[in-house]
């Protein structure tokens, strides 16, 4: 919407990854993405009377973040995630055997 703008607010992800070699041939990795399970911040203002009229008027401003949620956890206007987890905090392992 051109009388609308949606604005984040910056933030630090933390990644964390430890590897250990067993043997030359034997090694083990293990990770968390997003330590702290951050999520974006973000805010919706606007740039002109139009835009203020509609962000004044609760139902339309529902409309316009949308009413479902992603994951539960944060609507979902205009964003994908990429730089954040969209699920939260992640753990992995990885096992490597070279042959």
């Amino acid at each position: 919407m051109e009388n609308i703008k949606q604005e984040f607010s910056p933030a630090f992800v933390t990644d964390l990854n430890v590897d250990y070699n067993f043997t030359d041939k034997v090694a083990l990795s293990i990770g968390v993405n997003n330590v702290f399970d951050i999520l974006p911040s973000w805010e919706l203002n606007a740039l002109n009377p139009a835009g203020q009229a509609v962000l004044d008027d609760a139902t339309a401003k529902s409309l316009l973040e949308g009413f479902l949620a992603f994951s539960g956890r944060y609507r979902i206007l205009l964003y994908n995630g990429s730089q954040f987890s969209q699920l939260g905090t992640i753990f992995n392992a990885n096992l490597n055997i070279k042959f």
